[in-house]
């Protein structure tokens, strides 16, 4: 079965694609799971998918082990403009306003069942001059908290388990220490 991280970009991508008001926007197939976006402006505007900072505060120790974990999903909608023109805020929240309703049935949904918890956490813009071009990004944050299920533990691995304890000599830290058995 593949990767947690990778069904949840996968059902973003799929749920974000699959929107009229996305499709109208931008062409398919340019919602795809990626970090950085085409250097040809002629492939943009794309969206752009994909979860970072998974960390994990804590292990749940039942059987099967499972750690709850918790990432950020990145949704970045990129567009190309020429420096000298404006910058279409309109076209922007258009194209935010059509993510935005594409991701709130994915989070009303936990990403089809696939997120214990998932919420909003914000959304930036981003200019960037670049040469002869400015680049204009919508990014949207969703914290998501899912898990990762470890090897379950069985009895089993107890008693077949493969495991040596070296047992050896030591000093004492006082050679003048005895052990005493109870009486």
């Amino acid at each position: 079965m593949a990767h947690t991280r990778r069904l949840l970009r996968d059902a973003a991508v799929a749920g974000v694609s699959g929107s009229p008001a996305i499709a109208a926007l931008v062409p398919v197939p340019t919602v795809e799971a990626s970090r950085v976006p085409p250097l040809d402006p002629e492939k943009l505007p794309r969206i752009l998918i994909y979860i970072r900072g998974e960390t994990s505060p804590d292990l749940i120790t039942t059987s099967p082990r499972e750690y709850r974990v918790e990432a950020e999903l990145v949704v970045e909608y990129v567009a190309r403009y020429k420096v000298d023109a404006k910058i279409p805020e309109d076209e922007l929240d258009a194209a935010a306003e059509a993510i935005e309703v594409a991701l709130d049935a994915l989070e009303t949904t936990r990403f089809g069942g696939l997120a214990r918890q998932a919420r909003y956490r914000s959304t930036d813009v981003v200019v960037e001059l670049d040469g002869t071009r400015t680049t204009a990004s919508i990014v949207f944050r969703y914290e998501l908290e899912y898990g990762r299920e470890v090897a379950p533990v069985t009895d089993a691995a107890f008693t077949d388990a493969d495991l040596e304890h070296a047992v050896g000599d030591a000093t004492a830290d006082n050679p003048t220490d005895t052990v005493q058995p109870p009486q």
